[in-house]
């Protein structure tokens, strides 16, 4: 009589989906972006910030989502809080407040701002111009950003501060009247602040 063996197998974990984020360095940047990852559980970004300089950066990004018409669904500013050693490469993982994007919509990753305690660079470009060529970014072709550089003596008091009226401010420009949710979350030793865009109306054109 033949016998039947019947195998029960664990279930199996679910792994985040992950898409390539698409970076944008700015000419005159002393930080480099590299592999950078989005992943839509979370949501979090992981990517590797590159210092050029001597001395210790504290580094700002600008992360941006499209949906495949190309349309801005969310927004987010992120200060990293810790700093990026002189002349090496550290590895930052960070979640994003965003809501509804996933792997099917295009991230971009720009560096907004970065501080030592002698200078400070920041994007000459205003932020309509920056979604614009995030934007042709995300559509795969070239784009150049710029950054001014200015002298300082030592650190701001707050590297990374967590204005929320500021913020809140910053989401209407950017996403206007389809504006549907911000975020500020201040915490030890950085800040996230996020836009998301309504999807009937998601982003202005600009």
């Amino acid at each position: 009589m033949a016998l039947l063996c019947l195998v029960v197998l664990p279930a199996l974990p679910v792994l985040p989906a992950d898409r390539p984020a698409y970076e944008i360095t700015p000419d005159g940047s002393p930080v480099r972006l590299e592999d950078a990852t989005f992943f839509d559980q979370g949501p979090m970004l992981s990517l590797s910030v590159r210092n050029r300089e001597a001395e210790a950066a504290f580094v700002t990004l600008q992360v941006f989502a499209f949906d495949a018409d190309g349309r801005l669904k969310a927004a987010s500013r992120l200060c990293l809080g810790d700093p990026v050693g002189g002349t090496t490469r550290a590895r930052f993982h960070r979640p994003l407040e965003f809501r509804g994007v996933t792997t099917r919509d295009a991230v971009v990753v720009l560096v907004q701002s970065v501080v030592t305690e002698r200078r400070t660079w920041t994007l000459a470009e205003p932020l309509d111009e920056q979604i614009a060529r995030a934007r042709s970014r995300a559509n795969l072709r070239g784009v150049r950003l710029a950054m001014r550089r200015v002298r300082t003596t030592g650190l701001p008091d707050i590297v990374c501060p967590c204005d929320c009226q500021t913020i809140a401010t910053a989401c209407r420009e950017i996403c206007g009247a389809s504006l549907g949710a911000f975020t500020c979350t201040p915490w030890f030793p950085g800040c996230t602040a996020s836009c998301t865009c309504q999807p009937q109306a998601a982003g202005k054109e600009f």
